[in-house]
């Protein structure tokens, strides 16, 4: 029983307790760090590290990443760095209990309670009850009224859990076996365009029907968890975790960056093109997502053209050809379904995901991003294109940024000092910078001034604006919209086009006609204030004797 005892040293047996939903009872090392702990909660309730967390001890320490702008708690202030402090600090003993929240929206209470130390030392779990967790559901009660979408595992799946994704390096950090990964590998190239589009949007929206029977997808869903397979109408559902099997969903979410990147277009150029080092891939891939947020929508002709411009200025732009481009495109199409991707391929074209969102998602403003895209491709046809000064310029568009003018200086002026913004609160700066890039992408697709003021109003109120402020910001939306290089003018701003074309105006009719009348259906409602009424100054005298008389 000693030498028992004495192996066992350094693990502990812990009870994680999902408040209202179930517990998890794991042996697990006692030394490890808090950070480490969040992971193993994620793993334990299969949650997938979306939301804010928060430890906090019988002391009342509260343990979080301070400082970290993902991370923000209600009580930063008191937050102390969860990767300085061990589980076995913080549970010594016995009976000891850690609070565990995560999700402050949903409130989902954990709690973690030291058990008697464990005969048999390892990495595995004693028991489990209750199903696993569900994002986004509402909490307890909107997880009660789910339970058809319940997955309740067992021990040998959440030791399976353990040793797979968070304790033994051997195995793939993807949570795929490597005789997996090879098959899956097989299978994703082996697909066709509709094969692979089926599978987008199977991960995208959690749901897909295939009408017609395909043996290579039934092989690729077979090693997909959570996935129902309805033999009569032929259709096979993937997880949404409102009306569908929620496993896929997350491994889809965790899978699908690797999947996008082992994706080949089948284009004999491209496959007969070396692949290039790392760094120039980094090259080629930020050429290219520059190009698409400079112009909103590039094709390989375009990218040819733009390799042409540039050739002196990078190794690698001596020799592209238009295999370069195709490769170009390709390198997009791995990455677009990486978070916060600048860029997708759609038809050819190398697209802003920022400009026109892809999957028929609506833009900013509610505007719909495909429609919007092929009204801009009609109007921008036979005209010429501008380029920016020097190279250096023209891969400053690869990060998504765009001309800070004098105009767009004005306007940010403009909203700092009527909604009273503080740069320096993070909140506030950030929806500062939200509204202002907002504001250029309806400007940059064309869409007008009325598009850029709903923007505005999505963070900021505009209801007790005056007449002069509505007419002092309509004059500044007209200069920043002039001064912004247009998708539909290659680049061109409207000034330069008014320039080029010999106008003596450089605004706009129809923004002119908006600068006149502003279409803004929110106007502040003076009241009107009677003469025996209390002055509105503050006086104390009535109205007629004080700022009314003479009126």
């Amino acid at each position: 029983m000693a030498k028992q005892k004495a192996n066992a040293d350094g693990f502990g047996k812990f009870k994680f307790e999902l408040t209202g939903v179930g517990s998890r009872v794991v042996v697990i090392p006692e030394h490890i760090t808090l950070d480490k702990v969040h992971e193993l909660v994620q793993g334990l309730f299969h949650w997938e590290n979306y939301h804010l967390w928060e430890f906090q001890d019988g002391a009342g320490r509260n343990f979080g990443h301070k400082g970290d702008t993902e991370w923000i708690s209600p009580s930063d202030e008191r937050l102390i760095s969860p990767s300085k402090v061990c589980l076995s600090d913080v549970l010594p003993e016995r009976g000891g209990k850690l609070r565990y929240t995560y999700d402050f929206g949903d409130d989902w209470r954990h709690v973690i309670t030291r058990m008697a130390d464990p005969k048999t030392p390892g990495i595995y779990c004693v028991k489990t009850e209750g199903p696993d967790g569900i994002e986004d559901i509402g909490g307890v009660w909107g997880l009660q009224c789910c339970k058809e979408d319940w997955h309740v595992p067992d021990v040998a799946e959440i030791t399976k859990r353990l040793a797979r994704i968070r304790f033994n390096p051997k195995k793939s950090g993807t949570g795929l076996l490597k005789k997996e990964t090879e098959e899956l590998d097989a299978v994703i190239k082996s697909l066709n365009d509709f094969e692979w589009e089926w599978l987008c949007q199977l991960g995208e929206k959690g749901f897909a029907r295939m009408w017609r029977k395909n043996e290579r997808l039934e092989q690729l869903v077979s090693l997909l968890p959570g996935i129902r397979y309805l033999k009569m109408s032929s259709a096979m559902w993937g997880g949404d975790t409102y009306d569908a099997e929620p496993e896929f969903r997350r491994y889809w979410r965790k899978m699908r960056d690797t999947w996008a990147q082992m994706r080949a277009l089948p284009d004999e150029g491209v496959q007969a093109l070396h692949e290039p080092p790392s760094d120039v891939q980094d090259e080629i891939y930020d050429f290219a997502c520059a190009a698409a947020c400079l112009y909103g929508a590039v094709g390989e002709s375009d990218l040819c053209e733009l390799f042409d411009k540039w050739r002196g200025e990078a190794d690698w732009l001596k020799n592209a050809t238009k295999e370069t481009a195709s490769y170009a495109l390709q390198l997009v199409r791995r990455k677009m379904f990486a978070k916060n991707a600048l860029a997708y391929v759609s038809d050819g074209l190398a697209i802003s995901s920022m400009k026109y969102p892809p999957d028929g998602r609506k833009g900013v403003g509610g505007f719909v991003a495909d429609k919007t895209l092929a009204e801009m491709l009609e109007r921008r046809s036979g005209k010429t294109r501008w380029y920016p000064e020097t190279y250096d310029d023209f891969l400053y568009y690869c990060d998504g940024g765009y001309d800070n003018s004098k105009e767009y200086d004005e306007l940010e002026l403009f909203i700092v000092g009527t909604w009273n913004i503080d740069k320096k609160n993070r909140l506030d700066a950030a929806d500062l910078d939200d509204t202002m890039a907002d504001v250029f992408y309806v400007f940059s697709t064309g869409r007008g001034c009325q598009a850029a003021v709903e923007a505005i109003r999505e963070q900021f109120d505009m209801s007790d604006l005056s007449s002069r402020e509505l007419s002092t910001l309509t004059k500044l939306l007209v200069n920043a919209s002039n001064a912004t290089r247009h998708d539909s003018n290659w680049g061109y701003t409207p000034k330069e086009m008014a320039a080029m074309y010999g106008e003596t105006t450089d605004v706009p009719p129809a923004q002119y006609d908006f600068a006149v009348n502003p279409n803004v259906p929110v106007v502040r409602k003076e009241v009107k204030v009677g003469r025996n009424d209390p002055c509105p100054c503050g006086s104390g005298k009535k109205y007629k004797k004080c700022c009314g008389r003479g009126k």
